[in-house]
Parts: C-alpha cells; sequence; structure tokens
C-alpha cells in the first residue's frame, strides 16, 4: 500500500518527504496511515469502495463519484478496531456433492427475495456476510421457510447407497479451492432427508 500511495504521489510530484505511509501492527492487526501536515495542507487521499470497505475503520469521507477522502488532523491516524480479514481472498465457504440434485441459485446479496444469476450451488453452508460494516461474520446454512430451504432440491428418482461432500473455499473471482483444516479443527454438516408423504 505504501509503495501504490508512493508511486502515485511520485507522479504529481510530491515531495518523498510528504508521501504517506502505511503500517501494519502484527500485534494489535492495526493499520495505521501516516501523513504530514505539509501533505494534508494541499492533498488527500482518495480510494475506491473496495479499498474503503477493506479498511472501514478508518474516518473515511464520501466525496462522491465512487471515491472516499481519509478525513484526519493527526499525523498519525490508526484503525479503533482490525479489519484484517476483510482483506482475505475467500469470498464463501461451499460445498460440493455427489448426490444428483437440482442446480439452484441462492439469493442475490443485494436483494434476498430474489436470485442471483451469478452464484449457485446446490447450496452454501456458510458466507462471509457483511453485518455491521466493521467485521466479516459467517452465517450459518440452516434450513428455513419453504422459500429458502435446500434440501428439496434432491431428485427423488436417485436411489442413494453412498455420497461424498467436499468442502471448498471460494475466491472473489469464482474459482474453488480444496478447504484445508488444521488437525485440531473440524467441520460439521447437517444433512435433512424427507421421505414423499403420499395421501
Amino acid at each position: 500500500m505504501t509503495t501504490t500511495i508512493g508511486t502515485a504521489c511520485t507522479t504529481a510530484s510530491i515531495d518523498p518527504a510528504d508521501h504517506p505511509e502505511v503500517t501494519f501492527d502484527p500485534v494489535t492487526s492495526l493499520f495505521t496511515i501516516t501523513t504530514t501536515a505539509t501533505f494534508r495542507a494541499t492533498n488527500a487521499i482518495l480510494v475506491s469502495r473496495s479499498p474503503k470497505f477493506s479498511l472501514n475503520t478508518f474516518p473515511w469521507v464520501d466525496v462522491g463519484n465512487g471515491l472516499f477522502a481519509l478525513s484526519t488532523l493527526e499525523d498519525e491516524e490508526t484503525q479503533y478496531a482490525p479489519t484484517l480479514e476483510l482483506l482475505s481472498p475467500i469470498s464463501k465457504i461451499a460445498i460440493t456433492t455427489e448426490l444428483q440434485v437440482d442446480f439452484e441459485l441462492m439469493p442475490s446479496e443485494d436483494d434476498p427475495t430474489a436470485i442471483t444469476k451469478d452464484d449457485g450451488q446446490f447450496l452454501v453452508d456458510a458466507r462471509y456476510v457483511q453485518s455491521n460494516n466493521e467485521s466479516i461474520v459467517t452465517m450459518a446454512f440452516s434450513v428455513g421457510d419453504r422459500v429458502h430451504a435446500r434440501w428439496h432440491n434432491l431428485l427423488n428418482t436417485y436411489e442413494i447407497k453412498k455420497f461424498r461432500m467436499m468442502f471448498h473455499w471460494v475466491s472473489h473471482s469464482g474459482t474453488f479451492h480444496e478447504l484445508m483444516l488444521p488437525p485440531d479443527a473440524n467441520a460439521d454438516i447437517k444433512i435433512h432427508f424427507r421421505y414423499p408423504v403420499h395421501v
């Protein structure tokens, strides 16, 4: 980040002594942005929505056109809460299976009542969901009302003898990677089967 900002400052002919620096404290997991009064007097650090999201505990001001400016009067501005997890390459956790199921699209993040054409799998066990603009939390899969339940997409004509389920982490580009767990960790899964009721 410091290199990127430095390159932009060099292009703008800003004195190297006034280039902002970004540092990270591994103990507190907090980022600090250092600027000089000379820099702040005539310049500003502008970022797009993605960096603002990943570093949302800095004082950003929306200046329009999708840009956000760092608002600080201090030489050093440190996050009040860590957001390191937002810089993760993981978009979500997904499960694939050998079970014969109908393909289903997941609810859209922008509009939970609709589905997205870009995201589909037989089910999603947990997703990284931004719920409070400060930290990433996981949303566990659960069988809810019939609109959002996922168990109903198992094909009725399929005779189950054995099957596998594979856990993956999915990158922001949509690439599936094998999910590896340390020896002392475990992953739980709940499967709901129902025989059709004939009257």
